[in-house]
């Protein structure tokens, strides 16, 4: 089994993705190609190494999302660099966008494909999968509001600000950028593995005290932060757009 092989498709698969200098050439398969690697890679290091990478949230998060581009429908991302404003910091200024339709899309996937009526000999063993797979999204993604009003976010969400009519995005970079982390971590602390991070030229800012945190926004009162799918924008007027 070449774990060398599968470690450097993963990252080879996440610098396509994240990579923003070549961001207008990128290929149309750039999202669906990382999460298949990603997938790869958590099976091999599972059923050979002993090693779960289930156990960080940003992979249950990018799980969901492969997980509905497999069996249900796909999405095509968007790549960019967001401007900044005085009063507005960002974490990181790169991002990579989804509607944000399409995350609702997706958590509705998930309850619903282990959701079991009360009786059913699967409900309380569904309902405890679905219950810790949520708990751990919900620690690294602020999602609260899409998870409780799953029917309208899964309609295409529009906003009017400033008198233009915007889609909001959802964005992924973080999620990404802080498994790529994880999974450096994991080679690192198995005797096994640690060697192959040599072979991909893997360097220091590969490092769970560099993850992007939760909260990667703050912005004085009175700012509003709207993220679409084509970046940030900062209006000083919101409406609905129906």
């Amino acid at each position: 089994m070449n774990i060398s092989l599968t470690l450097k498709k993963y990252f080879h698969s996440q610098h396509e993705l994240l990579d923003m200098r070549n961001r207008d050439e990128r290929d149309i398969n750039t999202l669906s190609t990382y999460l298949t690697q990603l997938h790869s890679i958590a099976d091999k290091l599972r059923n050979n190494f002993d090693v779960n990478l289930s156990k960080y949230p940003e992979f249950r998060v990018l799980r969901v999302m492969r997980n509905y581009m497999h069996h249900v429908d796909d999405v095509e991302e968007v790549r960019a660099y967001v401007s900044l404003q005085p009063e507005v910091s960002l974490y990181h200024a790169e991002y990579v966008i989804v509607p944000i339709s399409f995350w609702a899309k997706c958590l509705k996937n998930l309850i619903e494909t282990n959701t079991r009526p009360e009786g059913h000999p699967q409900h309380a063993s569904k309902k405890r999968f679905l219950d810790k797979e949520l708990d751990g999204i919900t620690d690294i993604c602020d999602c609260f509001e899409v998870i409780g009003h799953l029917d309208a976010f899964c309609k295409t969400a529009h906003l009017k600000c400033d008198g233009v009519v915007v889609e909001l995005g959802f964005d992924i970079y973080k999620f990404v950028y802080n498994m790529s982390n994880a999974i450096v971590h994991e080679f690192s602390n198995n005797t096994e593995l640690v060697g192959f991070l040599d072979e991909v030229g893997i360097d220091d800012t590969y490092s769970l005290s560099n993850n992007i945190p939760k909260y990667d926004l703050s912005s004085r009162p009175g700012v509003n932060c709207i993220l679409t799918t084509k970046g940030y924008i900062f209006p000083a007027k919101i409406e609905s757009a129906i």
